[in-house]
């Protein structure tokens, strides 16, 4: 077979920037404005999160609402906590979640990452995704304010929702994995590699936020060269040996601390974690979606 004759993605037109810095720093792209950023407690269990709000040029803003999420048969309901919103569709894809998970699902507080984009003529409003950590939904917001289009900035979100979903942006009909599947494709069920030490190891798992995707070797990209984010995100699990869950006298939250606000579109992460995640195998890890 000839390799024009293979089926690859579109040439993506590729961000500016890192989606970290060299220094671990996670940022917002040139020409996005950080409106606002409110830490606090949203939800029935008063989840520790985050309300942010960023702007750009052509009437395009990125948002990030603390939202309750529930699916019941073929129904997803997603309402804002804090904004005033709510959004449901009714499709087979929802009751295959409801299946998968032997009922209900019911969330008292996720992350919602929304855009508000203009991809032609007429103004849309589009969920990115879900987080179950709200610095992963900063982290994400800063990652899409990266894409870019030589024909406008709405059409460059609206192609990198269609990436997300694994739809054709040059409209020639060909199937792509989507973010959730290129991630499965990588990630294990099992992971049995300490984040640590690099050792075979099945003693503890501790959560590894989402934020650290872009460091993890071999995590994937998608069709527009932005990290793959699948439509619901919960973190990784890495897997830690005995010996150094002692030594380190680590606890299940090790890894989860929130990033430093440092100045407006900036965020730091915590460089200790970061440097162990820096080159660590995406396919030694697991995926979860809360």
């Amino acid at each position: 077979m000839d390799e024009n004759d293979l089926e690859t993605d579109p040439l993506p037109t590729e961000p500016e920037a890192p989606m970290v810095t060299d220094e671990y720093e996670i940022r917002l792209a040139e020409g996005w404005t950080e409106e606002s950023f409110e830490r606090g407690t949203y939800g029935s269990e008063e989840t520790p999160g985050v309300e942010a709000r960023f702007t750009a040029a052509e009437n395009t803003e990125l948002r990030i609402d603390p939202v309750e999420y529930e699916v019941v048969g073929r129904r997803r309901r997603i309402q804002g906590l804090e904004a005033d919103f709510e959004s449901s569709i009714h499709s087979d894809d929802v009751a295959a979640e409801a299946q998968e998970t032997d009922g209900p699902v019911y969330e008292p507080c996720l992350f919602a990452v929304r855009a508000y984009y203009t991809p032609i003529s007429s103004p849309e409003i589009s969920t990115y995704t879900l987080t179950a950590d709200a610095d992963d939904a900063v982290a994400v917001a800063c990652w899409l304010s990266h894409v870019t289009d030589p024909m406008s900035l709405g059409q460059a979100i609206e192609g990198a929702l269609q990436a997300q979903a694994g739809e054709d942006p040059d409209h020639y009909g060909i199937d792509y994995p989507s973010d959730e599947e290129r991630v499965e494709d990588v990630c294990v069920t099992d992971p049995n590699r300490c984040v640590y030490s690099g050792q075979t190891t099945r003693s503890h798992l501790l959560r590894l936020p989402f934020r650290y995707a872009p460091l993890l070797k071999g995590h994937p990209e998608n069709a527009e060269a932005l990290p793959a984010v699948p439509s619901r995100v919960g973190g990784f699990e890495v897997a830690v040996s005995h010996t150094k869950w002692s030594d380190r006298g680590l606890s299940e939250e090790e890894l989860e601390a929130p990033m430093e606000h440092i100045d407006s579109g900036v965020y730091q992460l915590p460089r200790d974690v970061a440097e162990q995640a820096d080159g660590f195998p995406a396919e030694a890890t697991s995926f979860r979606q809360n």
